[in-house]
């Protein structure tokens, strides 16, 4: 009697999955975790911003530990504290929220010019996904939203003036949703996200004008838990009943990271930073207890991309205290263009949105009066997409779009 009472609860509690299995295609869920799993690479403080985030052979910015906590090594002598809100304008509008927050302590500093100089520790709070976008086409419209944000703890070390590292540990919230309306009929997902990941970096000080650094960032892993209201259909496209499920969980392992950069200091006003990241999409792992992921797992090894990321940025002081800046960057494709062979025999009556490669363009200024100063910064963001309101026999062919949003983020901080 034991026994059929455990197998009658384990097949309860499978039966969720097992309908969220047969319900939802594998191109709508990897296209779900693809956006948990991918950090916007401008977002930050507003001189990180301004330069299209190239600071990695820089430091010395609150968002150091976003990318190469070695730069939290070059606080030397003063702390610094600051807070970020960002003005994010899209399709649906405007929203504001906090980019970045939080402080870098130095921890004492011997200025021993050969061995341990000093250490600094560094708490902040980065936005790395904040958007919403909304799509009209027909009798219907596409709505979705993520926000994603990561809480740091860094730590760093110079050695001579010469030589830095730095560790960092992070912990990721993140909520994605999506929703489409179709000829009245309503389909939606709600995808919240608790995780963690660890980063490594250095930078390499190999002459008073030049700068090189590497770092690594371990895989994310995220404990996923869903909820979605999704309709059945019949072969005309009738809905005949509902899928809905609450709270099925499930997790990811996201990719490797690998980043590489070079700074330039021209005199004694004006740098330059140019920086690559590389990620391998088609690694990330998803998976519950009951394994019902396996055909998500084939669709990123085929689909998914390696993908490649450049930055460069520059900084001048035109005038003493006022700083210029700005900056380009790129991601190449993660997911790739999907043929209408495997297309065709799927049967979705919800939209997919699939992001393609994003280009960014940056300003920025700076402005310090005495142990006080403020930093504004301007992104520009354009990504293309294959948009489809359904992927079923009848309607497969995306239609190709292009998103712009805007970014403008406010620093405001004291360097003490």
């Amino acid at each position: 009697m034991t026994k059929t009472r455990h197998l009658l609860t384990s097949v309860l509690l499978s039966l969720p999955f097992s309908v969220y299995s047969q319900t939802d295609d594998a191109i709508s869920l990897a296209t779900r975790t693809f956006n948990l799993c991918y950090e916007d690479p401008v977002l930050g403080c507003a001189s990180y911003s301004g330069m299209a985030g190239a600071k990695h052979s820089l430091g010395r910015d609150l968002s150091s530990t976003r990318e190469n906590p070695a730069g939290l090594g070059l606080y030397t002598h003063k702390n610094e504290v600051g807070v970020t809100p960002d003005l994010n304008i899209g399709s649906n509008g405007a929203n504001g929220n906090i980019s970045n927050f939080g402080g870098a302590f130095v921890l004492g500093c011997n200025h021993n010019a050969e061995g341990y100089v000093s250490s600094s520790l560094g708490f902040t709070y980065h936005r790395t996904r904040n958007f919403e976008n909304k799509v009209n086409f027909g009798n219907g419209a596409f709505e979705e939203g993520n926000r994603a944000g990561l809480w740091s703890v860094g730590y760093g070390m110079n050695f001579g003036y010469r030589y830095f590292y730095g560790l960092g540990v992070n912990i990721i919230r993140d909520h994605y949703t999506q929703g489409t309306t179709n000829n009245g009929d309503y389909n939606e997902f709600d995808t919240r996200a608790l995780g963690w990941n660890i980063k490594l970096g250095t930078i390499l000080k190999i002459r008073e004008q030049f700068n090189v650094s590497v770092a690594v960032h371990s895989p994310t892993r995220l404990n996923i838990e869903e909820s979605a209201k999704l309709n059945k259909y019949d072969e005309r496209g009738h809905v005949t009943g509902n899928n809905d499920y609450d709270n099925a969980e499930y997790h990811l392992w996201g990719p490797l990271k690998l980043e590489g950069g070079l700074g330039w200091f021209i005199g004694r006003n004006t740098c330059l930073d140019f920086e690559y990241a590389y990620q391998d999409f088609t690694a990330i792992n998803v998976a519950n207890k009951y394994d019902y992921y396996n055909d998500v797992k084939a669709f990123f090894e085929e689909n998914m991309n390696h993908c490649h990321t450049i930055k460069m940025g520059v900084e001048t002081e035109p005038y003493e205290k006022l700083k210029a800046r700005a900056g380009f960057a790129c991601s190449t494709n993660a997911i790739t263009k999907l043929s209408e062979e495997e297309l065709k025999e799927k049967d979705i009556h919800y939209a997919v949105q699939i992001p393609h490669e994003s280009l960014y363009f940056t300003l920025g200024a700076g402005y310090s009066y005495k142990f006080l100063y403020a930093d504004i910064a301007y992104v520009f963001k354009h990504q293309n997409t294959d948009f489809y309101k359904q992927i079923t026999k009848d309607c497969y062919k995306p239609v190709e779009k292009s998103n712009n949003t805007s970014d403008i983020l406010l620093t405001l901080g004291a360097r003490f």
